[in-house]
């Protein structure tokens, strides 16, 4: 081999001296030669470790480039041994599925559920449910039962994949929308033609094991039994999924409940059963390598049968509690839902349906979203005039918005919350500053105004001017309630994170007490001037001397019994604080 650096350039893009320097050319400018016996000299006396490359080849080329031979890297290493399912149906060597016993079907359907659970873990689906052939065109298959099986799995698959995309709470560690080149999942079956299916199915091997009868030559009623119980799961499960879109809670909460209850004859199938092998060429883990799309070269273990069952049934357990939230919940509600739902670790599947539930078709139990944040801002309390005010509306839907991101942000797992939260809370700061202009123009008439400063605090500060009675700021201590409470749950998520040291709790709790002690103070603050300016205006309304009025208002605010929200604050500081000594 020539010990000029330089030669391989040269012979490859036929530069010269000069111009080898310089930035490459435009591609389609480039001149290209065959160098394959330049590389055959070259492999003969290079040694291991060592790189043939062009003096324009850079680090970024290298950690983009794929390095061949590799078991970890390279995923075309291997791929002659692997065949895909054309390449089966063509050399005659793809399974009769019509000439498979009961028992094998039941083994296919049990290896499946272990793919579908680690899939629902955030394994690819080429890792996973495509790993079997007969997925890749079921309708194909000729086993009835495996066919029926098959398709429904398809289905749930495509609903449950819909349902992630759609709420964007997932992360490919979380799970894998991806379909690595397969197409759909949805085969061209309808739901009609599928339950029509599944219903003969039923009958037939619920007959069967009544009249003890044989089915594809078994005649154990136990594997009969479980492969009913299977079918029957798979009905359960679909119609679960296809609820979703019937955006009825009391519907899912049933079929959710109907899908545990088939899930457990599942379980129960699973103990007294004896263990029948896979048949051969059913399933390939191998089928990546084959890809027009080619994904890196994973190896993973599937979940056992019972780990991959009881996967499945906390997940619908986690479903049935999202469908457990209260039809007439408020904004404050569904925030405070969010966060016990995920005290549980719910899986990504479950977090997806409860926020789709919360606000599918912007819409949140047949209210808009607009209209859920309208009222609770009445309820904080808001004058209703003023949220309904023409120059507040763009206010409420910009409000709502960053609300619905909040919501978005609390269904994530808790590390991507701690995350997340403070891009939230800084959203809600500069909102803040509109709040305020808008409290400003909205108020400039407020009677309370008129108020002497002793009536409206009792503080003696030498600025006048600082303690001079306002009007309340009713969006701005609304945006402010909402920025105190996920300062809140950022600093507990750093406890279920275990991110704080031992020695740090004391004054994460101090933390924690002063963001809650400046919210309760302001929100009392708030809540004086909000009554005082009531009664003023009940008073002008009914004619009473302005003095008069000004006394009265000013008792009435003094007297006012706490409301919900500052019993929660209490309770919440009180708590806050018995850590802080306990600590």
């Amino acid at each position: 081999m020539a010990s000029d650096p330089c030669v391989f350039d040269k012979i490859l893009r036929k530069e010269t001296p000069a111009t080898a320097e310089t930035e490459a050319p435009p591609f389609d400018e480039e001149e290209w030669s065959d160098v394959t016996t330049l590389l055959e000299e070259a492999s003969v006396e290079m040694k291991e470790g060592e790189m043939l490359h062009t003096k324009l080849f850079t680090l970024r080329d290298s950690m983009s480039a794929t390095e061949i031979m590799d078991p970890k890297m390279d995923t075309g290493l291997g791929a002659a041994f692997v065949n895909t399912y054309e390449e089966h149906v063509a050399a005659g060597t793809m399974p009769d599925t019509s000439k498979f016993s009961l028992p094998q079907v039941l083994a296919i359907m049990d290896r499946l559920l272990q793919c579908e659970a680690a899939w629902y873990d955030g394994h690819p689906l080429v890792y996973t449910l495509y790993t079997c052939y007969s997925v890749h065109q079921p309708k194909e298959i000729a086993n009835p039962w495996l066919r029926d099986y098959v398709i429904s799995l398809l289905k749930t698959a495509d609903n449950v994949r819909n349902i992630v995309a759609s709420a964007q709470i997932n992360e490919e560690e979380d799970f894998c929308t991806g379909l690595s080149g397969f197409g759909e999942l949805n085969v061209a079956v309808t739901w009609d033609e599928l339950n029509a299916a599944l219903s003969v199915a039923d009958k037939q091997l619920s007959a069967a094991v009544k009249c003890m009868t044989p089915v594809a030559g078994c005649e154990d009623a136990q594997i009969i039994s479980a492969v009913l119980a299977r079918l029957q799961f798979r009905k359960a499960l679909i119609t679960l999924y296809n609820g979703l879109k019937k955006r009825n809670v009391t519907i899912l909460k049933k079929a959710a409940e109907e899908a545990q209850q088939k899930l457990e004859l599942v379980k129960q199938s699973c103990t007294e059963l004896v263990k029948c092998d896979v048949p051969p060429y059913t399933f390939e883990p191998k089928i990546a390598r084959r890809l027009l799309m080619p994904t890196s070269v994973r190896q993973i273990t599937l979940p056992s049968l019972a780990d991959a069952l009881e996967a499945i049934s906390l997940q619908i357990a986690n479903i049935v509690k999202a469908c457990n939230i209260p039809i007439n919940v408020n904004m404050q509600g569904m925030m405070n839902y969010t966060t016990q739902f995920m005290e549980t670790h719910p899986c990504i599947v479950s977090r997806s349906w409860l926020f789709c539930i919360l606000t599918w078709g912007e819409k949140a139990f047949g209210k808009k979203l607009e209209q859920l944040c309208a009222d609770a801002m009445i309820s904080m309390p808001i004058p209703p005039a003023k949220v309904h005010d023409p120059s507040a509306k763009r206010f409420v839907e910009d409000f709502t918005k960053h609300w619905v991101h909040a919501l978005q942000v609390l269904c994530l797992n808790a590390a991507r919350q701690q995350r997340r939260l403070p891009e939230v809370v800084r959203k809600l700061e500069y909102m803040q500053g509109e709040a305020h202009q808008l409290d400003t123009q909205l108020t400039a008439n407020s009677p309370i105004h008129k108020l002497a400063p002793e009536a409206h605090g009792d503080c003696k500060c030498a600025d006048s001017n600082a303690h001079k009675p306002r009007p309340p700021q009713y969006f701005l201590n609304f945006v402010s309630h909402v920025k105190y409470l996920l300062l809140v749950r950022y600093l507990q998520l750093g406890f279920i994170n275990n991110v704080y040291e031992p020695p740090e709790f004391q004054m994460i709790a101090w933390y924690i007490d002063y963001v809650t002690a400046v919210h309760i103070t302001q929100y009392a603050e708030y809540k004086m001037r909000y009554l005082q300016e009531h009664e003023l205006e009940a008073a002008a309304r009914k004619g009473v001397p302005e003095k008069k009025a000004t006394k009265k208002a000013t008792e009435v605010a003094k007297a006012a019994p706490h409301t919900a929200l500052q019993i929660f604050l209490d309770a919440q500081q009180n708590t806050i604080r018995g850590v802080f000594r306990v600590s």
